[in-house]
């Protein structure tokens, strides 16, 4: 079979193998619809199995045609053509602003630079750790009255179990879609930064900028290692605490209470 055959067969599979897996994530959907807005009635095995069965041939066939497709991938192999091998070859790498960035710093000195070629070289330094601690400021904002509305017992009532979980997940949701957005906004900013100081080291060192010294080099390994010993200190913490959690049987309450919340609100297990 020629390439183009195999390739149109493919994109046939393809699009049919799509269509079915968007019927069946709409089918699961409609199912998890009914289940809970079936009635007033509790959860039960009984009724997701009444549920889930209506659609268990298509969900089957659903994964027999990626299994399928997997199949004909073996099978029938697309060859990669030497033009679109030179393409890919030929393609820029995204350029890694922060290693760029940590490279050239390694080449000029701060002593050595112009006055204002340092002073901007500084200013962005600092304004990177600022935009850094203002975006730390915000997401503890953002978690602080998170976490006092779903750890408030007051909030949750046994009997509507819906009516109380539901609300805490959009809340939790919207929070964490706040603090996304601002580290989001922290990355935009902190790239804008390092592209700046960039132009700026690449400047200095065309005016002749020497290297650091080597004390100075020094103490930026010194740096490096306070650095990580700080991280292995609160890694150990993690690990003991986490062993602590397992040993005192928190972890077999949370277990406990992850059944229980499967069973009774929605149906599983």
């Amino acid at each position: 079979m020629s390439q183009s055959a195999i390739k149109r067969t493919h994109l046939i599979y393809g699009i049919c193998l799509s269509v079915v897996i968007v019927i069946t994530a709409l089918s699961i959907i409609l199912s998890c619809y009914a289940i809970y807005g079936g009635g007033d009635g509790e959860f039960s095995r009984q009724i997701v199995a009444e549920q889930f069965s209506k659609i268990a041939a298509l969900v089957y066939f659903c994964l027999a045609g990626i299994v399928g497709g997997v199949i004909l991938s073996i099978c029938l192999p697309v060859i990669k053509e030497s033009a679109a091998k030179e393409n890919i070859k030929n393609l820029k790498a995204h350029p890694n602003y922060f290693m760029t960035r940590e490279r050239l710093a390694q080449k000029v000195s701060l002593d050595s630079c112009e006055p204002m070629l340092a002073k901007k070289i500084k200013n962005e330094r600092i304004k990177r750790v600022i935009y850094a601690c203002a975006c730390s400021v915000l997401c503890v904002a953002c978690a602080i009255p998170l976490l006092i509305e779903i750890c408030n017992p007051a909030n949750y009532d046994k009997y509507l179990i819906n009516q109380s979980i539901i609300p805490a997940v959009v809340l939790t949701l919207i929070w964490c879609l706040c603090a996304l957005i601002f580290c989001l906004g922290l990355s935009i900013i902190t790239r804008i930064s390092q592209k700046a100081e960039i132009a700026y080291l690449k400047e200095a060192i065309s005016l002749g900028a020497s290297a650091p010294k080597k004390e100075d080099t020094a103490k930026a390994k010194k740096e490096t290692i306070v650095l990580w010993c700080v991280r292995g200190v609160i890694l150990a913490f993690a690990i003991v605490f986490a062993i602590v959690g397992v040993v005192n049987g928190g972890m077999a309450d949370v277990l406990r209470k992850a059944i229980r919340l499967c069973t009774e609100c929605i149906g599983l297990g």
